[in-house]
């Protein structure tokens, strides 16, 4: 304060989350920093990841700038989100790790990123917000502009004193929680694995025209399970009609494929991967279709079928890959660098689909 210094990072922890004495000592940080107009990020944080001005997080994540914002209570949390996604391609604008939030806090930080030209898609993990209507109101707002996804913790009585002891924070009810995020737009997710498989389709795919879903296969049995998924959450798996099927009909095998939805391409995809690239664009002219699920096993003239296809239609794509975890990473790797969401199971496949279904509904109301 003395030396004007206008903005100050509190890395330490021991502050409170750890009680009452550390809450007081918070109190008395935030008095002498507004005396001076300086403002604080943290304590207990490890504050921000600015690809653009060379802010880094501990751990390496890059040095290009991109169009993902972050907003943690968890630092650790961000740090890996930060290095786990640069690896696969997603270039981040701003990350800030908010900790004990002592004077700024997240919904200062959902504010900024919001107006952000840089920023056009949110990360946000909250285990509580001290400002309800200020954060619901601010996220229904920048939910018309960009999505938000978010993790909120604490819900459970026990995931709540966690939360205390963690950042100190009070988490709230899960029913109000619930009624703040259905009006105000936000994706919601429920694991670190969530995060990612929705941030990967919102930020490499299109938002859908409607819910209504398309699964090509080469292996029939997931196909049964995927379409289950599908109803299950919201989507629709509708029956393919007219010049679509003629189309379809006319490059499937003649025996033993479907020209239904979904398409059955039978173990002849498997010697011939060329069919999921001309049946993706048959079903991307369809109108009736909003999006769609392929369910393959890899290899590289699968992926360059797919990456040539997904260039030419306007819906959100993604696949699925029935492979040992190893040769799946190898395919997320390819697959991610040209725009396709890669799950291990259809079922993730399709909880990211109808997330992003769900925030296109929003958009267009």
């Amino acid at each position: 304060v003395e030396k004007g210094v206008k903005g100050v990072v509190i890395n330490s922890a021991g502050f409170g989350e750890g009680g009452e004495e550390g809450k007081a000592l918070e109190r008395e940080m935030v008095r002498i920093a507004r005396e001076g107009g300086t403002r604080l990020i943290g304590p207990n944080c490890i504050g921000i990841y600015c690809p653009a001005a060379r802010l880094p997080f501990p751990r390496p994540s890059g040095t290009e700038s991109g169009k993902v914002g972050v907003v943690s209570q968890s630092g650790s949390l961000a740090d890996h989100l930060a290095f786990i996604a640069t690896k696969n391609g997603i270039r981040f604008s701003k990350a800030i790790s908010c900790g004990n939030e002592c004077d700024l806090n997240a919904v200062d930080f959902l504010e900024y990123l919001g107006e952000d030209p840089e920023t056009e898609l949110i990360i946000a993990y909250l285990e509580g917000i001290r400002d309800g209507r200020a954060f619901s109101r601010l996220a229904k707002a920048v939910s018309k502009k960009k999505p938000i996804i978010l993790w909120k913790t604490g819900i459970s009585d026990a995931g709540a004193r966690a939360a205390a002891s963690h950042t100190g924070a009070l988490a709230g009810s899960a029913a109000i929680w619930d009624g703040v995020i259905k009006g105000s737009g936000i994706v919601r997710v429920k694991s670190f694995e969530d995060i990612l498989d929705t941030l990967y389709l919102f930020y490499y795919q299109p938002l859908p025209p409607g819910n209504r879903v398309a699964i090509i296969t080469g292996p029939g049995g997931p196909a049964v399970g995927t379409t289950d998924a599908c109803l299950e959450l919201g989507l629709e798996v509708p029956r393919l009609l007219g010049e679509t099927r003629e189309k379809l009909q006319g490059v499937l095998p003649p025996a033993g494929a479907s020209a239904d939805n979904p398409v059955d391409l039978t173990l002849a995809s498997a010697v011939n991967p060329a069919l999921y690239g001309d049946v993706v664009r048959i079903l991307g002219q369809d109108g009736q279709i909003d999006m769609i699920i392929i369910i393959g096993q890899g290899g590289e003239e699968f992926q360059n079928a797919v990456s040539v296809a997904n260039q030419e239609i306007d819906r959100p794509i993604v696949a699925t890959i029935l492979m040992p975890m190893d040769l799946v990473l190898q395919e997320v790797e390819v697959l991610l660098s040209r725009g396709i969401p890669v799950y291990s199971d259809a079922r993730r496949a399709v909880k990211a689909l109808a997330r992003l279904s769900e925030y296109a509904t929003f958009r267009r109301a």
